[in-house]
């Protein structure tokens, strides 16, 4: 026990996600400061470097981290490792049947075309009324292993797409994280990145407001 409140039952406490929450905005400050030379628009989802590398690395090594985490949050059972992504998937999915429809967007300062991006980063996790899981890995996440497992090759896939879904990602899992361990409002800034539905960057876990599986 820890500041009077209980381990969640993937052995978090509440006040641990605050580490994880700093790391997101420290990493999204990071692409905020590629925006002057990159603007981000259709025409240059494609473009790659370094900068992007770092940031798909960073937030692909999060999402890892963070559905481990949820994915032993909803199903503690010790014999199970959780270090594949589909694995983790059937799990998430199972439970939030509706992850997929989660929706980034730019926030509302950026210019018109950034205004007109939106990244729904687990939309190729799905289900159907059978109850079959389709956990195939999202496009941003082979880029991500690719770019991490095969760095000559691959550099290419550093690209200014991939970082951002893969950051919209990490955003979507920590506030699902931060909704059941805390079940209480989590409120940050973001500079960025902002869940559909908000009327600005500051995010606030409210369920019923923009995290579709916790609508009322």
């Amino acid at each position: 026990m820890a500041n009077g409140a209980e381990a969640s039952p993937c052995g978090l406490f509440p006040h641990d996600l605050v580490i994880f929450r700093e790391h997101f905005l420290a990493i999204e400050s990071d692409f905020v400061r590629t925006l002057p030379f990159v603007e981000v628009c259709d025409a240059n989802n494609g473009t790659y470097s370094l900068e992007y590398m770092k940031i798909l690395l960073a937030a692909g090594a999060e999402v890892d981290i963070l559905t481990r985490y949820l994915a032993k949050h909803l199903d503690p059972d010790p014999e199970k490792e959780y270090r594949r992504l589909d694995k983790k998937g059937e799990v998430i999915l199972k439970n939030f049947p509706n992850i997929g429809m989660c929706h980034v967007l730019p926030a509302n300062k950026m210019r018109v075309k950034a205004s007109q991006i939106v990244i729904a980063p687990w939309s190729d996790w799905d289900g159907n009324e059978d109850g079959e899981l389709d956990c195939q890995p999202p496009r941003w996440w082979t880029a991500y292993n690719d770019v991490k497992h095969d760095r000559g090759n691959s550099f290419s896939s550093a690209t200014l797409w991939n970082a951002m879904s893969a950051m919209a990602a990490w955003l979507v899992v920590l506030l699902y994280l931060e909704r059941i361990i805390t079940q209480d409002v989590v409120m940050f800034d973001t500079q960025f990145f902002r869940m559909n539905g908000m009327n600005s960057r500051r995010i606030m876990a409210r369920p019923q407001e923009f995290l579709p599986d916790f609508r009322i």
